[in-house]
């Protein structure tokens, strides 16, 4: 599922648009639940975003 949302997201930020792309390789970027998993967050692609690989925080917010 990881693999196809960085797919769906081009590899890039969904809150900054961040290019996580080096080479075929994606860098900097992970794929996480909007709605938490645990908590009864869906896992399929409508409740998933890319975000940085720093903890899932976005710097800018």
């Amino acid at each position: 599922m990881a693999t196809a949302l960085l797919q769906a997201w081009d590899r890039q930020c969904a809150f900054c648009g961040y290019d996580g792309q080096l080479s075929a390789a994606t860098a900097g970027i992970d794929a996480a639940h909007v709605r938490w998993f645990n908590f009864d967050g869906p896992d399929d692609l409508d409740n998933g975003a890319a975000v940085p690989a720093t903890g899932h925080h976005h710097p800018f917010g």
